[in-house]
């Protein structure tokens, strides 16, 4: 009677501790993603119990709850449980994942791995480099006939190549001056800019996304029209380095006040006052009007 009461005794004691092995993952399709673009993960836990909570306190700060876009509820998939996550990241950086803590409703709590992520930059839609290749057009087979227009053509020309020829050899020779043809910096900042304010963010509460996007347009023409590093600067050091240049100085102390206000909305959530946005277009027109460069002696417009 001893021995099945001591049994009896032990095999409660371990009840509790039935399903203690558990395992929580993170997952993802990639561990990196692009500004701005939905990145969804996955906190996969193995194992027959069902959890309860997942704390994300640990990832506050770098991912505020307004850029979680979804949270869904845990569903059975064979033998694991699976949360998905839908968030999203606005600044380029290399973030080190923190564990998360997964907690049971006996207040059994178990942690998945600390990952790895990198946010890139969206590219420019002006930089050559990140185009995709162009593909190749669908030929058809060649004919003979293919030919004849091209063979016509050169019988045609041959005597006036030979009277060009000619006249070529008589000509003074004349040194060809070629240029690289490119949108200039403040017309490419003044269309952006216009490309914005249609978008009517702020209007529409998006007032992260308007600053972000704002002081970029601003951050790259400064970059293109003085040759400085602007989009890689900090708020603090830009003015700085403005002042260094032939940057008109008038404009620095609105330009230290409009970067503070913005780097608020981005960073800290600030609530600025209503007319930050529109006065920041005109500021930042009024700014590209009075310092671009005359394309032809490659001097400022006075």
């Amino acid at each position: 009677m001893k021995i099945l009461v001591s049994i009896v005794f032990i095999v409660c004691g371990l009840i509790p501790f039935v399903g203690l092995n558990q395992t929580a993952q993170l997952e993802a399709d990639s561990f990196s993603v692009e500004t701005g673009n939905p990145y969804t993960l996955r906190i996969v836990v193995s194992g027959d119990r069902t959890p309860d909570t997942v704390s994300f306190s640990s990832w506050g700060s770098f991912l505020s709850p307004d850029n979680i876009l979804s949270k869904r509820s845990w569903i059975r998939r064979g033998d694991k449980h699976v949360m998905e996550l839908t968030v999203l990241f606005f600044d380029a950086d290399t973030l080190q994942l923190p564990a998360l803590p997964v907690v049971f409703e006996e207040t059994d709590t178990i942690f998945t791995p600390s990952r790895r992520l990198t946010i890139y930059p969206t590219p420019s839609p002006d930089d050559l480099n990140d185009m995709a290749p162009i593909k190749d057009i669908r030929r058809e087979k060649v004919q003979w006939t293919d030919y004849l227009p091209l063979i016509i053509s050169v019988l045609g020309v041959l005597g006036a190549l030979a009277l060009i020829f000619w006249w070529y050899l008589r000509a003074s020779k004349k040194a060809a001056i070629t240029r690289v043809i490119e949108t200039p910096a403040h017309e490419l900042a003044l269309k952006k800019l216009e490309a914005l304010e249609k978008q009517s963010l702020w209007q529409n509460g998006q007032l992260k996304e308007f600053c972000a996007a704002f002081t970029f347009i601003l951050r790259e023409y400064f970059e293109k029209r003085y040759r400085i590093l602007a989009l890689e600067s900090t708020s603090e050091d830009l003015p700085g380095m403005l002042q260094k240049t032939d940057f008109p100085p008038e404009f620095v102390p609105g330009l230290k006040e409009l970067l503070e206000q913005t780097d608020l909305v981005k960073f800290a959530k600030g609530q600025p006052r209503e007319e930050l946005y529109a006065d920041s277009l005109i500021f930042a027109r009024k700014v590209i009007s009075e310092t671009r460069l005359d394309l032809e002696e490659n001097k400022p417009v006075e």
